[in-house]
């Protein structure tokens, strides 16, 4: 049998009550002056091994006696020797951290530049599962990772920060559930008692995206997480799709989630409605100036907008007033709906590979066709080496070619290059 701490076993009982010297007990016996766990390591010798016994079991009674005390008061002064160097160590950094140098050093410096100091000081010479942070440290670590996570891999190995897998866990602690969450409210309306007037006045974006299904089970909230959530309601359906509220400043650049449910398939208008609705009106309960809604021209996008603006019309019809207003009321703030640029741009686009655009330019009318563009890029890629607009492809002109989730292919058929050219060949007659 080997016993704890490297103990080995060798010889027999009769070996260690007649042969074993008295200064051999007593030189096992007496205390030892630990200053390292190395100096322990070095001095676990083994006592039967010297007696020459092979098991515990050969010794008699009050001699495997003798040896389990022995073998338990080894192990708690080793436990003594590790708690002796790690209050050395700490007693050591903390009369560095209170010298007078230091102090000066640290007066100079912010808060958060203190903090992250001491906590080097404190975890540098650890090894990394014996590293411990405070929640200050955790919560700089995360706003180091969600500005690049390739920098912060890079920095952490310079400096001892967190491991991902860490602020993951932190980050499950935030109670945040679909629909409004309360806690999020609070935080921003703590963020913004020191704003000024201006840097209130806000935007609300929304849009949604298609998931891979997954459902399981969240054992610490006890919910089945995966399944259709609008915050106010649930439903036994399969979600496959995410819906995200995101406020942005207008005077001054900040942007904050809000909100996000959970859909079977893409949210109906009446659903989207009644979570606008309730976002803007909690955005406006803490404080902020929400003046506009942007959004892409999805169906029920343009249903639920549409349906608030009705909203809006009636309500001025039962006041006997005059509607006055571009877009729609909640709680008697007048909220303008607006299609993202990007959206609106490949709508013009989709529009013109299949129809004519008839218009009227310095009193003289006139028609837009996408078939003009083919025929100027037809023109233009005849002579390879002499082209002038040398970004466009097929991929950007040719309909059966064309990538129509490609915004930037949108942007570069309407450019200025692609549209000054045009009206040139048009005015030289030699372009219809």
């Amino acid at each position: 049998m080997e016993a704890e701490y490297g103990i080995e076993i060798s010889g027999s009982s009769e070996q260690f009550n007649q042969e074993a010297p008295e200064d051999t007990l007593n030189k096992r016996t007496q205390p030892m002056e630990v200053n390292s766990v190395r100096v322990i390591k070095k001095r676990r010798l083994s006592l039967l091994k010297d007696v020459g016994v092979t098991r515990s079991s050969q010794l008699d009674p009050r001699a495997n006696l003798l040896y389990k005390k022995l073998t338990t008061w080894s192990v708690k002064m080793a436990r003594m020797a590790r708690k002796i160097t790690s209050y050395k160590i700490r007693l050591q950094k903390a009369q560095l951290c209170n010298s007078e140098g230091f102090q000066k050093i640290m007066s100079q410096v912010n808060n958060y530049t203190h903090q992250f100091i001491l906590s080097q000081i404190r975890n540098q010479e650890r090894a990394l599962k014996c590293r411990r942070y405070t929640l200050e440290d955790k919560i700089l670590a995360l706003s180091l990772y969600k500005a690049s996570g390739k920098g912060y891999r890079l920095l952490s190995k310079i400096f001892a920060l967190p491991h991902p897998r860490t602020l993951s866990k932190l980050l499950q602690k935030i109670p945040l559930q679909p629909g409004i969450n309360e806690i999020i409210f609070k935080s921003l309306q703590e963020n913004i008692r020191g704003m000024k007037k201006d840097d209130k006045i806000c935007i609300l974006m929304f849009d949604e995206m298609s998931i891979d299904v997954n459902v399981y089970y969240n054992r610490h909230n006890d919910i089945i997480v995966g399944i259709e959530d609008f915050g106010h309601k649930r439903s036994s359906k399969l979600a496959d799709h995410v819906n995200l509220f995101m406020l942005r400043g207008l005077h001054r650049q900040w942007r904050q989630p809000v909100s996000f449910t959970f859909s079977s398939g893409p949210v109906t208008s009446e659903n989207l409605k009644y979570q606008l609705t309730e976002v803007i009106k909690n955005c406006l309960e803490i404080g902020l100036d929400v003046v506009a809604t942007v959004c892409d021209q999805g169906a029920s996008n343009q249903a639920a907008i549409n349906s608030l603006i009705k909203d809006t019309r009636e309500h001025f019809l039962r006041e006997g007033q005059e509607n006055r207003l571009f877009g729609f009321l909640v709680n008697n703030q007048e909220i303008v709906p607006f299609y993202d640029v990007p959206h609106l741009l490949k709508g013009i686009r989709n529009n013109l590979l299949n129809k004519d655009l008839h218009f009227v330019m310095n009193n003289k009318k006139g028609i837009a066709s996408w078939k003009h563009i083919v025929k100027f890029h037809n023109l233009d890629s005849s002579e390879p080496t002499l082209r002038l607009c040398s970004k466009l492809t097929d991929e950007h002109v040719v309909p059966e070619k064309i990538k129509k989730m490609k915004v930037s292919y949108c942007t570069q058929v309407f450019s200025y290059t692609v549209g000054s050219l045009m009206m040139r060949l048009s005015k030289w007659g030699n372009y219809e």
